[in-house]
């Protein structure tokens, strides 16, 4: 049975993984800055949600389970995921980007 547990934890760490990069790439805005390289519009985000993710702490990996169906947990799940963006927008804004239409 350990053996079959540890085969599935990796594949079920690699789903989460693709499903929660999935839903970055799905819910983030493009950003634009015509004064600068296309190419570096991806390096600047990056760096900025580093900025947030170290700005938020531990926080962040507070989330509730995906399952959870306390309404309390889920408020709070939604505010730090707008806490998140949130910094992400204001860095990248202090950058010279704004969010493409």
């Amino acid at each position: 049975m350990f053996s079959v547990v540890k085969m599935k934890l990796p594949s079920a760490i690699l789903c989460l993984a693709t499903a929660g990069l999935a839903a970055c790439a799905a819910s983030a805005p493009a950003w634009v800055n015509p004064d600068l390289p296309q190419g570096r519009a991806s390096a600047d985000l990056a760096a900025c949600r580093r900025l947030a993710d170290r700005d938020m702490g531990h926080d962040l990996f507070q989330q509730p389970d995906e399952r959870s169906s306390d309404p309390m947990k889920l408020v709070d799940r939604s505010r730090s995921q707008q806490r998140f963006e949130s910094l992400v927008g204001d860095c990248m804004e202090d950058k010279g980007y704004h969010p493409a239409k």
